[in-house]
């Protein structure tokens, strides 16, 4: 059954927004930071041989310059300038120096809950707008919060992401590109959101260089796909 309705006036996409409960979500995200505390704690003397040349980097980029990260060809700039800043803030002892890195790969871990809350709430949005309510109150959204939510959890306690290196902060910033790509695909979508995801690629290009192809993949798929970007609400 077919219903029209202006991309403004949407209800599955303006009734979605209260119908979908964010307070839930973020709370599920903040459990998820503190549960993850000990993971950090129990890896503070952990770091692989990538992790040293991370440092390297960092303590490099204080002494010479920032320019130093831009003339490095093995490893992308961004996690290493992050490090960089911290080290340059808190001036750790060499004793303390790896509990400190560890402590920003929590804080990283953190936000990237909340960069999956964002992909979460939108990825809700499109089902409400394209299959009705459903998912989004009652036991199923409790159901489906808790399987999402402790799946996050689950794939971060991995020891491999917690031995100093930029895979937790490509993972934020894979979350937020998913978010924003489904954004893109509401009728409510801006220019903002487009700017948005160009930044976001640039990010994540900086971060690992191997999301340079994909990134490139993805934006050929939009140019492909450009008539079909947002879903056509008067075929809802």
């Amino acid at each position: 059954m077919e219903r029209k309705t202006s991309p403004r006036g949407v209800p599955g996409v303006i009734d979605g927004l209260s119908a979908i409960r964010l307070r839930p979500m973020l709370l599920a995200a903040c459990l998820c930071a503190v549960l993850t505390l000990p993971v950090a704690w129990n890896a503070r003397t952990f770091v692989s041989n990538d992790g040293i040349s991370y440092l390297d980097m960092a303590v490099n980029t204080i002494r010479h310059g920032p320019g130093y990260l831009l003339t490095n060809g093995s490893w992308s700039p961004g996690y290493p300038a992050l490090l960089a800043v911290i080290l340059k803030l808190v001036h750790p002892s060499p004793a303390s120096e790896s509990a400190v890195v560890h402590s920003l790969d929590w804080a990283i871990c953190a936000v990237t809950y909340f960069c999956f809350t964002y992909f979460f709430v939108n990825f809700l949005r499109w089902i409400h707008l394209v299959h009705g309510p459903g998912l989004d109150k009652g036991l199923g959204f409790l159901g489906v919060l808790i399987f999402a939510y402790t799946l996050l959890f689950v794939s971060n306690i991995d020891i491999s992401l917690w031995l100093v290196g930029p895979n937790i902060m490509v993972e934020g910033v894979a979350y937020l590109i998913a978010g924003v790509c489904i954004r893109l695909r509401l009728p409510d979508s801006r220019f903002i959101h487009q700017a948005a995801l160009g930044a976001l690629m640039a990010l994540a290009y900086v971060t690992k260089a191997a999301m340079f192809p994909l990134s490139l993949a993805l934006l050929g798929f939009f140019l492909v796909d450009r008539k079909s970007t947002r879903l056509n609400s008067s075929h809802l």
